[in-house]
Order: structure tokens, then C-alpha cells, then sequence
């Protein structure tokens, strides 16, 4: 009777192992926080970088400022998650040049994954050497990514 209950065990045991690997290798799912990578220069007062906090519920969106020079955007929009996949477009227009003309909206496309629970990676859509790589905020204050944006400019 004990062979039987050992080998019902191993059986069950071996059954598992299948599940259990597919289970560990699935991507982590999309993490709601705030990623960034901005760097600022105190010799010039110059940041470079980009940052996003991403919204799951209740519908997914995210808030986009990138940072050459000074820091842009602010604003929010909406995001496509597929597993350890999103894809958002931003178009942030009505800033103006040097000369004081304002410059037309230019759409840029970006897809990322989460590469780690941490780490979030993207790219801008037909630029793939244009790429950042995020890493979450443990303790990011409320409305961070929009008061970056807003040191530069009125929001």
C-alpha cells in the first residue's frame, strides 16, 4: 500500500513541475508607480532624462515629461498594457521656439516592457537607439512627474 501512495505521490509531484516552471518564467505584470532616469547637471542647471508614472485603474494612462535641456509635458495620456508590454503616443505642442514662435505638435510613439519588477524599458517607435531605461521610485510624492515638468514651465 505505501508503494502506491509513493509512486500516486511522485506522480503527482512530477505533474507540477510543468505548471509550476511556466509560472516562474511568465513576464511580471505591469507595475502602477513613477520610473525615471533624469539627471540633472549642476553646472549648467541643465536635466536630462525622462519620467513617467503609470496609471492602472480605471483606465490605464500615463504621465509622460522628458527632459533635454529642461524638462516638457506633464500631461497625461492614455497607454496599452499587454503583459510586460505597453505602447503609448504623446504629442506635446504649444511650446515656443527661441525666436518666439510656437511649435507645431510632433507625435512620438513609444513601446516599452518591464524588464524587471524595477525596471521599465522604452523606446521611441522607428528610433530604437533613442532608448530609456526607468527605474521605479520606491516612495515617488504625489504628482512628481507633472512638478517636474513645472519647474520649467506655468502648469
Amino acid at each position: 500500500m505505501s508503494i502506491i501512495r509513493a509512486v500516486t505521490a511522485a506522480a503527482v509531484f512530477l505533474a507540477t513541475i510543468p505548471a509550476a516552471t511556466a509560472y516562474a518564467a511568465a513576464p511580471a505584470a505591469p507595475r502602477a508607480g513613477v520610473y525615471e532616469n533624469v539627471t540633472s547637471f549642476t553646472e549648467n542647471g541643465d536635466f536630462v532624462g525622462m519620467a513617467v508614472e503609470l496609471k492602472i485603474n480605471p483606465k490605464p494612462s500615463i504621465v509622460v515629461t522628458t527632459c533635454e535641456g529642461t524638462c516638457y509635458g506633464g500631461k497625461t495620456w492614455p497607454v496599452k498594457i499587454k503583459g510586460a508590454n505597453i505602447a503609448f503616443t504623446v504629442c506635446d505642442g504649444g511650446y515656443v521656439d527661441n525666436k518666439g514662435r510656437t511649435l507645431p505638435c510632433t507625435p512620438l510613439h513609444y513601446s516599452g516592457t518591464f524588464r524587471t519588477s524595477n525596471t521599465l524599458e522604452l523606446v521611441i517607435d522607428g528610433a530604437p537607439d533613442t532608448r530609456f531605461v526607468l527605474k521605479r521610485v520606491p516612495h515617488p510624492q504625489p504628482r512628481q512627474v507633472e512638478a517636474l515638468a513645472c519647474l520649467f514651465h506655468d502648469c
